[in-house]
């Protein structure tokens, strides 16, 4: 009998060791290092970056915005909606083109400030000005009244250098001509990927414009001031009935791609960025 006692005993005390040793397998916290400490997956603390290339992507190109497992960016192909009405080049490559020697020139800075805490990413886009010394700041254009950046990403890392953030409303520096200022475009469901370290960032920058905000930051500043308009240049149409149609065009959806709340239309637009490590 006592023997039996003492087998039962020592395999009750087996079953107990056993269960104490897959307990202290579970990380705790996310813990990786089985020290109780918090393993994330990156060691990025902060970066600031200028960029030092802007394109605009061809179609088949970017982010899947809505979920859908297709790719979102139709702007490239929809451009000749609008060249068709302005003098300069606004077609796929000379939108390109006026990207390549804004930012070449230093008329377009963009800035990117990163910072990750605690397993989240923070990374603001903003639109950069030069004192003329070579002294970059940050246009205050890109901030908002409290001082919170306009364009304000929130994310994380998903290895030493990959990250994705996102935010539901950002105004993303641009320019579609030369010799024109700098923009903000606005830019709803925006999503940014991108691989950032110690030396560099790049990735791809992705979001919906909305078509009011279309013809209004992009459409309207590129045609003739009204006192320069002629309507014979543009099939007999007055400005506000040419602004029209091309809302009513831009609102058809077999031409802009996204349905956002409300009801309102939008264009998928996709950037890939290239930028460098900088100070300001």
């Amino acid at each position: 009998m006592c023997k039996i006692q003492d087998m039962h005993r020592t395999l009750l005390l087996l079953l107990l060791a056993s269960c104490s040793s897959k307990d202290t397998d579970v990380p705790i916290d996310g813990d990786t290092s089985h020290t109780g400490e918090v393993v994330y997956p990156s060691d990025y603390e902060a970066g600031k970056y200028r960029s030092t290339s802007m394109t605009l992507l061809p179609t088949g190109e970017g982010l899947d915005l809505d979920g859908d497992g297709e790719i979102d960016n139709v702007l490239a192909s929809k451009l000749p909606l609008v060249d068709a009405f302005v003098t300069d080049d606004l077609s796929f490559e000379g939108l390109n083109a006026s990207l390549e020697a804004s930012v070449g020139d230093g008329s377009l800075i963009i800035l990117l400030e990163g910072t990750y805490d605690s397993g989240v990413l923070e990374v603001n886009v903003l639109l950069g000005q030069d004192d003329g010394t070579g002294v970059v700041s940050i246009d205050p254009v890109s901030l908002e009244d409290d001082g919170t950046a306009n364009a304000n990403f929130i994310g994380e890392f998903f290895s030493q250098e990959e990250a994705s953030a996102s935010t539901d409303s950002a105004g993303v520096p641009f320019v579609f001509m030369p010799d024109t200022p700098p923009v903000l475009i606005p830019m709803r469901m925006a999503r940014l990927e991108a691989t950032m370290n110690s030396e560099s960032a790049s990735g791809i920058l992705a979001g919906a414009i909305p078509v009011d905000d279309f013809i209004s930051e992009v459409v309207d500043p590129l045609l003739p001031p009204d006192a320069e308009y002629d309507p014979s240049e543009f099939n007999g149409l007055e400005r506000d009935e040419l602004l029209q149609q091309v809302r009513d065009i831009a609102n058809l959806d077999t031409v802009s791609d996204i349905e956002l709340d409300g009801g309102e239309r939008a264009f998928s637009a996709a950037l890939s960025f290239e930028a460098d490590t900088t100070t300001w």
